[in-house]
């Protein structure tokens, strides 16, 4: 095993350096929880459910253009908005009454949710041309890759 240490970094960050090469000797198991297996660089620790749904309706936009985007939430699995206003559409029925203002809610819903995704598909599709990942390439979307 070769070590390099550049000592022009300062004492702390070679005392840092020497404390991660001994974890390292001693744990080498734990050393590997920490590494990415990615055969690229990875700048971030993101929720692969959050990419996988990114990328889910993003395949689904491209493979059928014409379909709406509440479809393709029932398709992918998007359980965005399962409720309206706190009331479910289930709820609704149990009692009788009509669920029309729900269902417009939840279509909405759903449609925002498509809409998000793809734009957090498209922003880490365009990080990914620029060798980021995942990075967004715009900062005025919340598209929370990281965060579930």
């Amino acid at each position: 095993m070769q070590v390099q240490i550049d000592v022009s970094l300062g004492a702390e960050a070679v005392e840092r350096s020497l404390k991660e090469l001994h974890m390292q000797l001693l744990f080498p198991e734990r050393v590997a929880l920490h590494r990415s297996a990615a055969v690229y660089p990875v700048a971030r620790r993101p929720v692969l459910v959050n990419l996988h749904r990114h990328i889910a309706v993003y395949k689904w936009r491209r493979r059928y253009p014409e379909m709406k985007d509440e479809e393709i939430a029932d398709r992918v699995g998007l359980h965005a908005a399962e409720q309206a206003n706190g009331i479910s559409r289930s709820y609704m029925q149990r009692l009788g009454h009509s669920t029309g203002d729900i269902d417009i809610e939840l279509r909405r819903a759903k449609r925002k949710a498509v809409q998000h995704d793809l734009r957090c598909a498209r922003e880490l599709i365009d990080g990914v041309s620029r060798g980021e990942f995942p990075v967004r390439t715009s900062g005025r979307t919340a598209c929370k890759v990281n965060n579930p």
